[in-house]
């Protein structure tokens, strides 16, 4: 297939799948305006409308992977999710509103109600996929082809299911709540073990690839672990901590750390910027690590010297102890970072740590040394331990 050609094909499906969740986020927001469409609904979709604009992230992405790098099949696979989950969201909202909302059923509506038991296991399918073949395009060895050749395997049984079950009703909209068919049933039993044993797959070629591959490659694999834990943390806490984010808070970090992934692929397969990640590694540890003992700090100096101060006074204002608390924690930023960043880079980065007390002990030992002998062996012995060149020359000019 020719560039230009692979290019149009690309932004073709990329348009598709954008276009179709589109579609999707309209009939969600008709539904969410109807009075006969209950909030417990909005949970069995993919998300409130912030994570549907969110989701047009993926097949950006993977239009222009696909686009850039034809040859490459993830970009391919990302479009395929894409276009796969945005079909699913179709299929599901056209259901509730075609059954629910609507006051009259709508043309389709109990046929897309069957299909959405078993159609969403398709596009999860290339997931595995993706993690195969990441980020080069090919299997870390050809030990790995048997594993991606089954990973679209519980598409055609989710699929032979459906069709096997078609007799059925699909997922039963009853005022909101979604009472699962026998279908749907034995996709959770049977069919979705056997695809989560094929992520747990995915990642172990990941993490073979990280150990046996090249420093080039194991910055493109930090790059989807980083990202593939902010989106863990971010979800976890939007779940975990409602109670500490405003309302649409949660929603937006979850939604960014769900855009993370895609972005971070197309960083790591184009190489743009790809060597930054040891950087942003290096200040998430920190300020993560800083913004943690920092509040543990604050909320222990509240709660402590507030506690103490309403048993002597019997006042339980404590409008100066949060000011002096704020104070102290203003204070100790600079300190504790400090301490943190050089923690950081003596437990993580250690050679950089060293590199860079080898160049301190160099400039005190420079100020002293007259001797050009002296100092171009310890300049050669600095270079070659610090930026470990192939060859070493001193030129010195008389």
């Amino acid at each position: 297939m020719k560039a230009r050609t692979a290019a149009r094909l690309a932004w073709a499906a990329a348009a598709f799948a954008a276009t179709v969740q589109l579609v999707a986020l309209a009939l969600l927001l008709l539904s969410l305006a109807s009075p006969v469409f209950l909030p417990s609904a909005v949970e069995l979709t993919s998300g409130t409308p912030v994570a549907f604009v969110g989701f047009l992230a993926y097949p950006m992405v993977g239009g222009l992977i696909a686009a850039r790098r034809p040859g490459n099949p993830v970009g391919w696979l990302l479009l395929a999710f894409s276009a796969g989950v945005a079909l699913t969201n179709v299929i599901y909202l056209y259901a509730v509103y075609g059954l629910v909302v609507s006051s009259a059923p709508l043309p389709g509506a109990e046929t897309a109600a069957w299909a959405d038991a078993w159609v969403w296991i398709i596009p999860l399918c290339s997931l595995p996929a993706v993690l195969l073949l990441y980020p080069g395009g090919g299997v870390a060895s050809p030990g790995w082809r048997w594993p991606l050749r089954l990973c679209f395997a519980p598409a055609v049984l989710a699929a032979g299911i459906g069709v096997a079950l078609r007799g059925e009703s699909g997922h039963q909209i009853l005022l909101g709540e979604e009472l699962p068919s026998r279908a749907a049933r034995v996709l959770e039993a049977i069919i979705l073990p056997f695809l989560l044993v094929l992520v747990l797959i995915g990642v172990a070629a990941l993490v073979v690839r990280f150990r046996m591959g090249g420093w080039e490659e194991r910055q493109q694999i930090k790059w989807v672990v980083l990202s593939s834990t902010y989106l863990v943390l971010s979800g976890a806490l939007a779940v975990a901590a409602p109670q500490l984010l405003p309302p649409l808070a949660g929603e937006f970090l979850s939604t960014l750390g769900f855009m993370s992934v895609p972005l971070a692929i197309a960083i790591a397969i184009l190489r743009y910027r790809l060597y930054d990640i040891d950087r942003i590694i290096n200040r998430t540890l920190v300020y993560g690590s800083l913004t943690i003992i920092l509040a543990l700090v604050y909320v222990t100096a509240i709660v402590g010297a507030g506690t103490l101060l309403q048993e002597v006074t019997g006042d339980h204002r404590n409008n100066l102890i949060v000011a002096a608390s704020t104070i102290a924690v203003a204070g100790l930023f600079r300190p504790a970072r400090a301490r943190v960043q050089a923690f950081i880079d003596r437990r993580f980065y250690r050679r950089k740590y060293d590199a860079a007390r080898t160049l301190e002990a160099f400039s005190s030992r420079l100020r002293d040394d007259v001797d050009l002998e002296n100092l171009e062996s310890d300049l050669i012995h600095v270079v070659r331990n610090t930026m470990q060149p192939a060859h070493v020359s001193v030129w010195l000019r008389t």
